[in-house]
């Protein structure tokens, strides 16, 4: 008995419906299983989106968060105190000099 060749012709088709069949079933699932999307794309782009909405979120809290400081004048203040300290170590190593 000898094995025959794939159906590719219709008399090969009639004469092994069998194998036609299986060779027709084959086909259809290679066919489908390169037809598969991505399900990961969406995934990704998701992500991406998310990351961009979070970084916008975080810069427009840091934006607030010195808003209210200048607000309320802990800013002012801060520079205030780092300005006499600036002054002061000059001063001093100015009259260093000096002497």
């Amino acid at each position: 008995m000898t094995i025959p060749k794939m159906p590719f012709n219709f008399n090969a088709f009639v004469k092994y419906p069998l194998q036609a069949v299986c060779f027709i079933l084959l086909a259809y699932f290679v066919y489908k299983e390169f037809r598969k999307k991505d399900e990961c794309s969406d995934l990704r782009s998701i992500i991406s989106k998310q990351e961009k909405r979070i970084v916008k979120l975080e810069s427009d809290k840091d934006n607030l968060t010195n808003s209210l400081l200048v607000k309320n004048g802990i800013i002012d203040e801060i520079k205030k105190s780092t300005d006499s300290l600036i002054r002061e170590k000059v001063g001093n190593e100015a009259k260093k000099i000096v002497q």
